[in-house]
């Protein structure tokens, strides 16, 4: 008894929709706008108990053959139009389904789609499912392998030349920090720059903040405030203390790698490292103060 009144639930609430809605009941969604002349015409498209399948009565064999765009829709599996095309729904097209193409031409990539002639493709090989797929055609996955040898170590050719702070100070190829297989994130080398050892245990977050490795700061491990060292810095002449590793390559503040003097110095351009280290104190004042009165008694 309880089924029964179920049904009978289910069959008055649809009732009530075709009652109220007929719309709603029957139509999936707006027309395309090619198709929307046809909105009170459903029996141009559609076959009672049958479906949509009058698309012919509108859309002639003769068009696909005189159309050069069109001409491979002879070659299609199916022959239905609803396999690809949307009508109802506000006609966006479906993603093309490849296995509707037979097993001779699913292969044959250029007989659909343009051989693209850019700088990218042109040294690349004939077939595109090396790094294109046929569910998803964007983003690709570039495959290396397929560049001529000569090609592989001439990064720039394909990639922009990095102009940021990080990589004008390396030296190398690329691939002494990036990989064929992926790119990013890449593999630095931090004992060229900053060595780490068992004394100096330092994890990501003490120089990258925020997961942002484009930027450092030293201040996560070295205990001064940014306004001692701007006091510090400016009491010498020096205006570009920002970058510290341009001065301090080892990490040590007592190692310095400028041997020019501060009347010689120019403080307006970034540091330049030189090949021997100069050890330097912090003990400024009281280093020029006996320097000045070693001046005074002579």
């Amino acid at each position: 008894m309880k089924a029964w009144s179920g049904f009978f639930a289910v069959f008055a609430l649809l009732v009530g929709v075709v009652w109220y809605s007929p719309r709603l009941a029957f139509e999936p969604g707006p027309l395309s706008k090619g198709h929307q002349k046809q909105s009170d015409n459903c029996a141009s498209c559609h076959v009672p108990f049958e479906g949509a399948g009058r698309c012919e009565s509108c859309h002639k064999p003769k068009e696909f053959e005189s159309n050069p765009k069109l001409v491979f829709h002879h070659q299609l599996a199916q022959e239905s139009c609803n396999a690809c095309h949307k009508i109802h729904g506000g006609g966006q097209p479906k993603p093309f389904k490849h296995e509707l193409l037979p097993k001779s031409i699913e292969a044959n990539c250029v007989g659909c789609h343009a051989r693209p002639n850019d700088q990218l493709h042109r040294p690349l090989g004939e077939n595109c499912a090396n790094c294109h797929h046929q569910t998803a055609f964007k983003p690709a996955q570039f495959v290396h392998k397929s560049l001529p040898p000569a090609e592989l170590s001439q990064c720039t050719t394909c990639h922009e030349k990095p102009a940021d702070r990080l990589h004008q100070k390396l030296t190398g190829s690329c691939q002494s920090c990036h990989g064929f297989t992926a790119f990013k994130p890449a593999q630095f080398e931090h004992d060229q720059y900053f060595r780490f050892d068992r004394h100096h245990p330092e994890t990501c977050d003490n120089c990258h903040q925020n997961s942002d490795y484009s930027t450092y700061t030293c201040y996560g491990c070295h205990e001064h405030s940014p306004g001692s060292i701007a006091g510090e810095h400016r009491e010498e002449g020096i205006r570009n203390f920002e970058d510290c590793a341009n001065c301090h390559a080892s990490g040590d503040e007592n190692d310095i790698r400028s041997r020019r003097s501060r009347s010689e110095a120019d403080y307006s351009q970034p540091a330049q490292p030189s090949s021997e280290p100069v050890k330097h104190s912090y003990k400024k004042r009281e280093r020029h103060s006996e320097h000045e009165e070693d001046e005074d008694d002579d």
